[in-house]
């Protein structure tokens, strides 16, 4: 039965890596064509807005990516339970992005020095709406990763032909952003295409108790999922308004390279996490056994990773970029230690969310990030995206050592 899991759990990965391998490769090979075009200071403005859409973005899921996981995983086999829980999830993001819609918009146009082009935000919006409709989190709690993987794959192809044909100016950066939407949004259909015809899923109004439900259920995971992302984006924002927006662009190359090495991270939790609720409902013995026979080699693989990205990074950023080389590798460099401080909270933080602790990984992470935002808004302010970078690494550090407090807290009772 182990093998039988763990080969499930093999195939997973490998369908999701082929898909993050795909967010790896066409970013690298899009990216530097973009920076060429439209320069470092657009890219850089580009940067800017796609952050605070990524901030909206989170909003709009409301923490219903990693609920849904859960609540998919533990009660797949319930068809009538499927269809009303996934069209309930999509009403309700809906709903939230047009409220969004409506506020942010009126903010942008009051704000008379708002720092970026007002048509970036509206042609950027896109990417919102093509998340909201695209709905990865089903098939990552049914544990059907290919799907993913092969959707995936369709809209990064979709998003590289977009980008060679219309990107040709440095004034085409107003485009970059609403591409990478057009290209999320084309392979939704698709999505429930597959949903309709392998899972008979068909969409249902859901009641408005439904709707308030799925808001009390995943409010404290939208707090955690709200907190990670503001780790993760004001320090593209804050270095927006602090600085300008070369050196926006100068950061955001040395983190989407970051960022790329994340996305091993984000395939690992996003593979083990489903496994991990079934585990806990059905065999809580077995969780510590499986990390240890999963959690140590994943462990050692992306460490080894880092350091290989490190060594070689000077050899590779001239093909990436043509400006800020020696500055941008040495960001880097310091920069890799955030993601492996990350690797280390994954096995508390999916402990947590198997075990329902909902509400205090929700509070370990708020807290987290009420302690670091202060600290990046001085440290940016006086010492620019070198600011960013210690205060991020010291936000891991402190969520790290918060999340193994709690874990340990809740496992004591088990080692006397």
């Amino acid at each position: 039965m182990l093998k039988i899991l763990e080969n499930k759990i093999v195939k997973n990965f490998v369908s999701l890596s082929i898909f993050q391998v795909g967010n790896l490769l066409f970013p690298l090979i899009t990216f530097p064509y973009v920076v060429s075009v439209i320069g470092v200071a657009n890219f850089g403005e580009s940067s800017f807005m796609f952050a605070i859409i990524s901030f909206l973005v989170i909003i709009a899921d409301f923490g219903l990516d990693i609920y849904g996981v859960r609540e998919v995983s533990v009660l797949k086999s319930d068809r009538k339970y499927l269809n009303q829980f996934i069209s309930g999830v999509v009403v309700f993001k809906i709903a939230i992005a047009f409220v969004i819609l409506l506020i942010f918009s009126l903010g942008v146009f009051i704000m008379t020095d708002f720092p970026v082009d007002v048509r970036l935000f509206v042609l950027s919006y896109s990417i919102l709406i093509g998340n909201i409709l695209f709905p990865q989190w089903v098939f990552l709690g049914l544990e059907e990763m290919k799907h993913i993987a092969i959707l995936g794959i369709v809209n990064k192809v979709i998003y590289f032909i977009l980008i060679i044909v219309f990107i040709k100016t440095p004034e085409d950066y107003l485009y970059v952003n609403l591409l990478n939407g057009i290209a999320l949004i084309a392979v939704s259909p698709i999505s429930f295409m597959i949903l309709s015809s392998k899972y008979g899923f068909y969409f249902s109004l859901p009641n408005f108790d439904k709707i308030l439900d799925l808001a009390r259920n995943s409010r404290h995971l939208f707090l955690s999922n709200l907190s990670v992302k503001i780790n993760s984006t004001s320090g593209m924002i804050i270095l927006g308004f602090f600085s300008n927006f070369q050196l926006v662009g100068i950061f955001s190359i040395a983190d989407r390279i970051i960022q790329l090495s994340k996305q091993v991270l984000i395939v690992y939790f996003k593979v083990i996490h489903p496994h991990v609720c079934g585990l806990y409902e059905n065999s809580r013995s077995e969780i510590k056994k499986f990390f240890l026979s999963t959690f140590v080699y994943f462990a050692i693989f992306f460490l080894v990773g880092l350091i290989i990205i490190k060594v070689t990074l000077p050899y590779i950023l001239p093909f990436l970029v043509q400006e800020n080389i020696n500055e941008i590798s040495i960001l880097v460099s310091f920069y890799l230690i955030a993601p492996a401080i990350t690797l280390f909270n994954i096995p508390f933080s999916i402990y947590l969310l198997a075990s329902k602790n909902n509400k205090a990984y929700g509070k370990i992470l708020s807290a987290s990030t009420l302690v670091g935002i202060p600290i990046m808004l001085f440290l940016t302010w006086k010492y620019n995206y070198w600011g960013i970078v210690v205060s991020s690494i010291l936000t891991e550090i402190l969520i790290l050592l918060s999340l193994s407090f709690y874990v340990y807290k809740l496992l004591k009772p088990s080692f006397k």
